[in-house]
């Protein structure tokens, strides 16, 4: 008599393991050496349903671009799927719209795949950061993770970024170093005007140096705050380390009158929860 107990742990081990599998809230996909799909995740499985597609054993990866392309187009019913995705990695000719073309790069790139390629692939209205990861047998696993959320997040910091970006007023934001980390095109243009080069990664102590370098732009600052520092104009090294000092020990915020020419601009210093200061300047 055979004794195939630890045969029998080994395959309930491996069953427990593709149950896990399964139910992972990613895109699991393995394929055969000669691109047969041999598994699919619920994730997968439900993922593709919801986009008019079926994903069984035995389908074919040539199947499943059919499918997928057919399913982007326009004209049929079910077009869900609004691209593909792979243009980034297959070097199409954009001004090729076939879909045989397609699909024949997209298994020619399957084809030659060797390691692991990282895209991002639309369906319907989910975006995922794809995977394809060639294996020791020959085989291919595709993952998906879902970060439709991160990308709806990052086109809002885009926007946003592009709107501080264009308001006429100086915003500048220093990081807890008093380091430069962003200077919207106001106020570099702003500060051009008199000669001074605001850029990413300047220090505070280096653009005050550059304004009081500036007689045209030499300031004058009025504040009934006394938190501010009565800073002596006539000494410019004092004027510095004062004003440093005085970042330094900000904890809050606080606002002020700043005379340039014919110029006044009401300045705010506001310190961040991670250590930083964003400066406001509003004529």
């Amino acid at each position: 008599m055979t004794d195939i107990t630890a045969f029998k742990k080994a395959e309930l081990d491996k069953m427990r393991l593709l149950e896990a599998i399964d139910q992972i809230p990613m895109m699991i996909n393995l394929w055969d050496e000669q691109n047969n799909l041999f598994f699919a995740n619920q994730f997968s499985k439900k993922y593709h349903e919801t986009n008019g597609i079926s994903l069984k054993k035995g389908t074919t990866l040539r199947e499943l671009s059919e499918k997928l392309v057919k399913a982007q187009n326009p004209d049929n019913a079910n077009g869900k799927i609004r691209k593909l995705g792979y243009g980034q990695i297959l070097n199409i000719d954009e001004g090729i719209d076939n879909e045989q073309y397609k699909i024949e790069k997209f298994l020619e790139f399957r084809k030659n795949l060797k390691g692991k390629v990282e895209y991002e692939r639309i369906l319907g209205d989910k975006i995922l950061l794809a995977t394809d990861q060639k294996l020791s047998d020959g085989g291919v696993m595709t993952t998906g993770t879902d970060i439709t959320d991160l990308k709806k997040s990052q086109q809002v910091q885009e926007d946003l970024f592009e709107a501080v970006n264009e308001v006429p007023i100086i915003i500048n934001l220093w990081d807890e170093n008093d380091q430069l980390i962003f200077a919207n095109n106001y106020s570099k243009s702003f500060n051009s005007k008199y000669g001074i080069y605001i850029d990413e990664g300047i220090k505070v102590e280096d653009l005050w140096s550059q304004i009081l370098d500036k007689e045209k732009s030499r300031p004058k600052i009025i504040s009934n705050n006394q938190k501010l520092p009565k800073l002596d104009f006539d000494d410019q090294r004092k004027i510095i380390k004062e004003f440093k000092q005085f970042r330094d020990e900000l904890k809050d915020k606080i606002q002020f009158e700043r005379y340039m020419e014919n110029i006044t601009l009401l300045v705010t210093e506001k310190r961040l929860s991670r250590g930083g200061i964003l400066s406001t300047q509003t004529d």
